[in-house]
């Protein structure tokens, strides 16, 4: 079920959810809220947290008070007073009895689980901080071990857990109205519009974009566009990793039913050992790697036959771009970026592959060269501006970025 967490009174009617939360610690004034409760047609869920400005005692009498308006559903943390809980659970209302940590993903949920249990309630929510990409997946793994566990990624780090809560067994999950209520929630039109929530399910094809930063790339937008457009029941999700994460990260991904992955920066030449520069990822038997990096650019740029190329920067992008050159009869020439004040004057074509803005003097573009930008976002680079001002012929970032997306695309339909 996917409930719209809300902090103030909004008008849901047109959104596709199915129940609301009213996060009540967070209200302003609780004056409206048998109104409320009168006029939605959906099911409600009341929330009331501890605060530093209500006692326990006083939190008690007034969740007492909320039990008698006869919300569908009630979230009580499993730590209150038994005694209390005993009495919650006996009123005939379904209990989501919830865990919440603030600091960490402790790595033996286990024995909170083991305690939450003693009480039959509607669902088990455990929702946890998580610092990784790794705590993340082990919390989700947890929910798809244990029917009626609802994982609940807190933070930046496990953000895409929020959308995966179909696929593991949730059987709840929140979206925002307005203001988040906690960190890492995405919006119910988010959920819905970019990764088709409602239609998730366990047999749903896993996907993703791995490396740091991932928030300037539009691949979820591109990768659920397309599996929507060919029927397929799948999903692409965005996740920050780092190069430490790796070991851990295949191991749970692969449990976790991941069939392929985009590599960005930095784990391109990290991600599969010794093959090189990878920025697609199949996960069969042996880990399948490759890289579109170098197709997708020289197609945006069209026929290199004989031309003098200078490309800006010598890391994973840069290389495979030279392979690719090479392979179609340009004349390449890589430039590291302690030789950047060396660009020649004899070139047809320049590509800066490196992420900084303005990699050379302006003074070094030539004019009426090909100038290209492997960065995307933004499309208007300072680099591409200045080649403009030259009368250079532009090719943006994001005709790369759409190639090599089609090529992905290509390859995961051909394997779901």
């Amino acid at each position: 079920m996917l409930f719209a967490s809300i902090s103030d009174y909004h008008d849901l009617k047109s959104l596709s959810i199915d129940g609301i939360e009213l996060r009540l610690d967070l209200f302003a004034h609780l004056d409206s809220i048998e109104q409320y409760l009168t006029e939605s047609q959906l099911p409600i869920m009341f929330t009331l947290r501890r605060t530093s400005t209500r006692s326990e005692a006083d939190r008690e009498s007034l969740i007492q008070y909320l039990f008698t308006l006869r919300p569908a559903f009630f979230d009580l943390e499993y730590d209150m007073r038994p005694e209390f809980l005993q009495w919650a659970f006996s009123q005939g209302i379904a209990i989501v009895l919830s865990y919440h940590n603030s600091e960490e993903t402790p790595l033996d949920l286990e024995p909170i689980f083991l305690t939450m249990s003693r009480y039959s309630a509607f669902s088990y929510k455990i929702a946890t901080t998580t610092h990784s990409v790794n705590d993340a997946l082990r919390l989700l793994l947890f929910a798809k071990r244990h029917p009626n566990v609802s994982a609940i990624c807190m933070g930046e780090r496990g953000s895409f857990g929020r959308v995966l809560g179909p696929i593991v067994g949730n059987k709840i999950d929140y979206g925002h109205v307005g203001v988040p209520t906690a960190s890492g929630q995405f919006s119910i039109d988010e959920l819905n519009a970019v990764y088709r929530y409602q239609n998730l399910n366990s047999k749903t094809a896993l996907f993703g974009l791995i490396g740091n930063p991932v928030v300037q790339s539009p691949g979820h937008h591109y990768h659920n566009d397309e599996f929507e457009k060919h029927g397929l029941d799948a999903v692409y999700v965005k996740m920050i990793v780092e190069e430490k994460d790796l070991n851990e990260f295949f191991r749970l991904a692969k449990e976790l039913g991941f069939r392929g992955l985009s590599v960005t920066m930095p784990l391109k030449e990290k991600v599969i050992p010794n093959l090189g520069s990878v920025n697609t990822i199949l996960f069969e038997e042996p880990l399948f790697g490759t890289s579109f990096d170098g197709s997708a650019a020289m197609d945006a740029i069209g026929d290199i036959s004989n031309k003098k190329i200078i490309l800006l920067g010598s890391g994973g992008a840069a290389h495979a771009v030279e392979l690719e050159a090479k392979k179609r009869g340009a004349d390449v020439r890589v430039l590291k970026r302690t030789s950047l004040n060396e660009v020649p004057s004899d070139y047809d074509i320049l590509i800066n592959c490196t992420p900084a803005s303005m990699p050379i003097d302006p003074q070094a573009i030539l004019a009426r060269a090909t100038v290209m930008d492997m960065v995307y976002a933004p499309r208007e680079t300072p680099f591409l501006k200045a080649a403009a001002a030259r009368g250079c012929r532009i090719v943006y970032g994001d005709e790369m970025f759409k190639n090599q997306a089609e090529a992905q695309s290509e390859l995961w339909r051909a394997n779901i």
